[in-house]
């Protein structure tokens, strides 16, 4: 692995009580609940674009294969809209997901340095435009650029590329699950039958 690397290699997961004690404290306003409820359009709008887009990757005999078309771009794309990565960039962090879900082996080590090299573009590009996604809402790379504690405490570039990566790439890995709950609801039709159509609806009747 090149040395460059090295720094952003030690995640929340290796730190010791008071290391991640004190992550904690400064990402936790990322991470509320209000922010999810917020996200939720966005989520939406990701997930019905990418249903329109089936149609157009089926094959001749009008199959089309969820897990790569739908189950795996899904997390992904959500993932990266939430953090703050330019959707330019998103197709390969595509490429980069994909190579970790495959295990740590030698297509995720050579993934590496791409994938901390994208983080780092992902932190320069947000400081360089603090405000958030098009819509207006304030991402999480924007929350941990501004992130400050009542003691003037901050996260440092290589904590911040250490959180962004992670957490992108974390973020994929519903993509199987995704693609055996549309299986095991195929093979149990009374389950099935049990999803609402209109999930939304079924919410404002309970």
């Amino acid at each position: 692995m090149p040395d460059d690397c090295l720094p952003y290699m030690r995640t929340m997961s290796e730190m010791s009580a008071h290391e991640h004690a004190r992550l904690r404290r400064l990402v936790a306003p990322a991470f509320t609940p209000r922010r999810a409820a917020g996200f939720r359009p966005r989520m939406e709008a990701i997930v019905e674009a990418l249903l329109d887009d089936l149609p157009a990757q089926a094959d001749e005999g009008g199959r089309v294969d969820l897990l790569r078309h739908f189950a795996r771009p899904l997390p992904m794309d959500i993932i990266c809209a939430l953090v703050g990565i330019p959707e330019e960039d998103r197709p390969r962090w595509r490429e980069w997901g994909a190579s970790g879900a495959a295990g740590a082996g030698r297509d995720f080590a050579r993934a590496i340095p791409g994938i901390m090299a994208g983080a780092r573009e992902a932190v320069a590009a947000r400081r360089a435009r603090p405000r958030g996604e098009e819509d207006g809402h304030e991402d999480v790379l924007g929350e941990l650029v501004r992130a400050q504690d009542e003691d003037g405490d901050r996260l440092s570039d290589t904590e911040i590329v250490t959180m962004v990566w992670h957490l992108v790439l974390a973020g994929q890995t519903p993509a199987n699950l995704i693609a055996d709950a549309v299986a095991a609801l195929l093979s149990h039709p009374d389950q099935l039958a049990a999803v609402p159509s209109d999930p939304r609806a079924d919410a404002r009747g309970r």
